[in-house]
C-alpha cells in the first residue's frame, strides 16, 4: 500500500482526531480521570499537512480513531469479486472492481482523475468526436438531468438509445455550473484504523458518517457554450487523453495519477471504447518536476502526441499555467486536485474543477467539524497565500454557521516549524481552549498533530 501523499493545498481530504483534554475546569495540573464528551477536543486536518509524512514510518496505531472527510464519494464496493452466481448485476459488480483498485492505489485525488477521463469519453460519445470543443459542450449533458448510471457500458448503452445520462461519479455529485465548478460536494468520514488506514477510502470497509455541502452558483443545465477559438486537436475518430502531472517533490501524483487514468482507460475500453475503438492515454515521458518553464513544454508534448482532453492533477500555480496553455489550444480540462481560486474557468468553455473550488472546500470543512458538535475552532496554516487563503475561508464559513472563530490575532495561528515550536504552540492552544483544531497548513501540522495527540 503506497503511503497518503498529496499536493499542496489540493485537499480533497481531511483527517479529524479527538482528544481528551488534560485539565480541570480547577485550573489544577491534574489530568481528569474520566474526562466526558463534552470536554473532547477535537483536531481536524487537510490532508496534505501531512504531504512530507510517511504514515508507514509511524508506529502501529498511531492514526488508531483519527477521522478523515474527503470531498468525494466514498470508496465502498457491494461486492469486490461477486461469483458468477451472485445476484449482483454486472454494473454493480464493475463498479465494485472499480472502487476496489482505487482503495488499491489509496490517494486522495485518483477517484476525481478516474472520473474525468470516463466524463471525457461519455460526452465524446455523445458528441460523436473527439474534438474538444464539441466534447467541452456535452460534459454538463453527460453529468445532470437524466438517466442515473455508474459505469461507461451501462452509460454507453443509455446514450446509444437516445437517452439523456447522469453519470454517477466515484468521486461524488457531477454537477457543474456555467463556469465549470462543481455545484455540491459530498464529503464521507472515514475512520484510521490501526494499521494507519481508512477502511471504505484505501482499505475494505466503510465511512463512519457523512457531510455535504452546495455552492449557491447555477448549475449550468447541461447548456455548455462551444468555445469560438480554434481546435488543435483533429477528429481522427480516436479520443486520447493525457495528464499533466508534478515529478518529484513530497506529493504522490506523479506515482497514483497515471494508474488511474490508465483504469479508466481499461474500464472504458471493456465496455466497448469509444466509436468502437480503444480510449489511448498519450502524453510526455517528462523526467523534470514542473516548473514555469516546463509546464508549457508538456502541455506541447501532450498536445503533439495527440490528446484531444487532459487531466491537469498538479498544484495550484502549476494548474493555472496548464488551464491557460490548454485553454489557448481548445482542448478540454480537468482540473483534478487544485481548489485554490487562483486556478479558474472565467471566460474558458473548456474548463471543468472535479474538486470543490476554495468556497466550496472552505465551506465543507467548516461544516464537518460543526456537524461534529464543535462550536468553536482554531485554525492553524503555513505563512503562504494558499493556506492562509483557505484558512480565512474557513473561518469565515464557521462564523457564517454561527460558531466562534478563536486566535490569539487576527484569524488563524501560523504554523510551527520544528518540534519545539511544535509543542509551544500546542499549549497555546490548550489555553485557547477552543472545541476543535484545524490543520490546513502542509508544513509543520504532523508535529502539531504529535503534540495534541499527546495532549503535550
Amino acid at each position: 500500500m503506497p503511503p497518503i501523499t498529496t499536493a499542496r493545498l489540493a485537499a480533497t481530504a481531511v483527517i479529524a482526531l479527538t482528544l481528551v483534554s488534560a485539565c480541570t475546569n480547577s485550573g489544577s495540573d491534574e489530568p481528569t480521570p474520566s474526562p466526558d464528551a463534552s470536554q473532547a477536543q477535537q483536531v481536524f486536518a487537510t490532508i496534505d499537512a501531512f504531504s512530507s509524512t510517511n504514515v508507514d514510518d509511524l508506529a502501529a496505531g498511531a492514526l488508531d480513531g483519527l477521522t478523515a472527510i474527503a470531498p468525494g464519494g466514498s470508496l465502498s464496493p457491494v461486492s469486490p469479486t461477486p461469483s458468477p452466481s451472485s445476484s449482483v448485476s454486472a454494473e454493480t459488480g464493475e463498479r465494485a472492481r472499480i472502487e476496489l483498485q482505487l482503495q488499491r492505489l489509496g490517494q486522495p485525488f485518483d477517484a476525481q482523475t478516474f472520473d474525468a477521463v470516463t466524463v471525457f469519453a461519455l460526452a465524446a460519445s455523445a458528441a460523436q468526436t473527439d474534438d474538444g470543443t464539441a466534447v467541452s459542450a456535452q460534459i454538463r449533458a453527460v453529468t445532470d438531468h437524466g438517466t442515473s448510471c455508474s459505469t461507461f457500458g451501462e452509460c454507453a448503452k443509455l446514450l446509444a438509445n437516445g437517452e439523456d445520462i447522469n453519470y454517477d461519479g466515484v468521486s461524488g455529485p457531477l454537477t457543474f455550473g456555467s463556469d465549470g465548478e462543481l455545484q455540491q460536494v459530498h464529503g464521507p468520514r472515514y475512520q484510521y484504523d490501526e494499521k494507519n488506514r481508512l477502511p471504505g477510502f484505501n482499505a475494505p470497509g466503510a465511512p463512519v458518517a457523512e457531510t455535504d455541502a452546495a455552492s449557491s452558483g447555477d448549475s449550468g443545465s447541461g447548456s455548455a457554450s462551444p468555445s469560438t477559438t480554434s481546435t488543435t486537436p483533429s477528429d481522427d475518430g480516436q479520443l486520447k487523453v493525457a495528464a499533466i502531472v508534478p515529478i518529484g517533490g513530497t506529493t504522490n501524483l506523479a506515482e497514483s495519477t497515471p494508474p488511474a487514468v490508465q483504469l479508466a482507460v481499461d474500464h472504458i475500453n471493456s465496455g466497448g471504447g469509444v466509436f468502437g475503438r480503444p480510449v489511448v492515454a498519450v502524453g510526455p515521458a517528462s523526467t523534470v518536476p514542473l516548473t514555469s518553464t516546463s509546464i508549457d513544454g508538456e502541455v506541447q508534448s501532450s498536445l503533439d502526441a495527440g490528446a484531444d482532453a487532459v487531466v491537469v492533477a498538479a498544484q495550484s500555480d502549476e494548474s493555472t499555467q496548464a488551464v491557460a496553455a490548454l485553454a489557448a489550444a481548445a482542448v478540454p480540462q480537468a482540473v483534478t486536485v487544485a481548489t485554490s481560486d487562483g486556478v479558474s474557468g472565467t471566460g474558458n468553455s473548456e474548463f471543468f474543477r472535479f474538486v470543490p473550488d476554495q468556497a466550496l472546500y472552505a465551506q465543507l470543512l467548516a461544516q464537518s467539524v460543526q456537524d461534529a458538535g464543535a462550536s468553536s475552532l482554531t485554525v492553524v496554516a503555513n505563512n503562504e497565500p494558499d493556506s492562509k487563503s483557505l484558512a480565512k475561508a474557513v473561518t469565515k464559513s464557521f462564523s457564517d454557521l454561527g460558531g466562534e472563530v478563536v486566535a490569539t490575532h487576527g484569524d488563524f495561528l501560523v504554523a510551527p516549524d520544528n518540534q519545539k515550536q511544535a509543542a509551544s504552540m500546542a499549549r497555546r492552544i490548550a489555553d485557547l481552549q477552543p472545541a476543535a483544531v484545524l490543520l490546513v497548513s502542509e508544513y509543520g501540522s504532523a508535529d502539531l498533530a504529535q503534540q495534541l495527540m499527546a495532549g503535550e
